[in-house]
This record gives structure tokens, sequence and C-alpha cells, in this order.
């Protein structure tokens, strides 16, 4: 009997190469021969699954989303309402390996987004994604007294999102920049601001 490929597993197996070759050498060195050689596979097979680096980096960018998304998901918040703004607001900054790697792989995705409409139309769904969280955030400690009620969720919530994507553009692009502690401390200090009355 031939042999019964599962296309789905051999895609995640790619994914899987791609992304480790990510993890420990960047996004620059994982070339289709890199990844190929990662996963055990010939570049041929790797082309047959992703005719294009811009498909496995799309098939790539997204299985580390949902993986993401699961973590945040997973998350064990904090009673006090900051302190889980916190811990949820961190999971977007490079304040560990994997992470930092999350911010590369999210800044390539942006600069192949300048020519690529599939990508920018998903890169625009993902902003907007954790802009609008960003802003749940804030309406959040509004309704509980952790937020000053003059404060505007919107605004505040869009200052926070840029802040968290300040972070990730250095931790990403100048590793080491900042430490775990010193984002840690930046992030603090905008929620923090937050209780008192707009300036």
């Amino acid at each position: 009997m031939p042999k019964i490929v599962d296309h789905d597993a051999r895609r995640r197996e790619l994914g899987e190469a791609f992304w480790r070759v990510v993890l420990s050498d960047g996004v620059e060195a994982a070339s289709v021969r890199t990844v190929a050689a990662e996963a055990g596979y010939s570049a041929a097979s790797l082309r047959y699954y992703f005719p294009t680096q811009d498909e496995l980096l799309d098939y790539t960018w997204q299985m580390v989303l949902d993986r993401a998304l699961a973590r945040v998901g997973a998350l064990a918040l904090p009673a006090v309402p900051v302190e889980a703004a916190l811990l949820v607001s961190e999971q977007s900054v490079p304040m560990d390996a994997e992470r930092a790697a999350e911010a590369q792989l999210w800044f390539s995705v942006a600069a192949v987004a300048r020519t690529n409409e599939r990508l920018r139309a998903r890169l625009e769904e993902v902003h907007a994604t954790l802009r609008d969280g960003c802003i749940r955030i804030v309406a959040g400690l509004q309704q509980v007294g952790a937020c000053h009620p003059d404060r505007d969720p919107t605004a505040e919530g869009i200052r926070l999102h840029a802040l968290i994507d300040g972070l990730a553009f250095h931790g990403a692009t100048l590793p080491g920049v900042y430490t775990p502690a010193q984002m840690r401390a930046m992030l603090r200090s905008q929620l923090d601001d937050l209780r008192s009355a707009p300036v």
C-alpha cells in the first residue's frame, strides 16, 4: 500500500522547524535550506508545502500567534487588578527568549507585509486585536477604580499599546538594551499613572 502522508502534520513539522531555527539563530537564519535540514526533509519537500518563504513565514507566524494567545488564556491572574493587567501586558514584551523570538518574527512579518497584501491584511488584523486588548485592559481597570474616571480608555489603551510595541521593537532589534526588570518597571509605571487625573 502507498504510504499515506498527513499533510497537515507535515506542514506543522516544517513550521515547528522554522520556529526552532528562529529561536536558536534568529529570523535571518531561517532559509529554505536550514529549515529543511532542521526538519529532516529536503528543500524540495519544503517547497512542495510552502512554495515561497513568505508562505512559510505566514504559517509559522499564525502558529506562534495561536500559542501566544493560549499562553495568555492559561495565565493564573493575580487578584490585584493592576498586577493582572501587568502580567497580561508582559506577554507581548520580550521578557524571555521565546517572547523575544516572537517579536523578531512579528517585525519580520511587518517587513514582508509592505509588499504582500495578504500578510498586510493579517498584520493589520493582529495589530487591531492587540490595540483593542489594551483598550479593554484600561477599561477594566477603570471599572474597578484602578484608573481615574476622567481618563479616556481608548486613548490610554492606545498609549499602552504603543509602549508595548516600542518595547517589542527594541527587544527585537537591540536584544538586551532593556532588562526584563526595566521593561516591567516601564509597564508598571504606565499602568500606575492611570490612577491620577489626566493632565
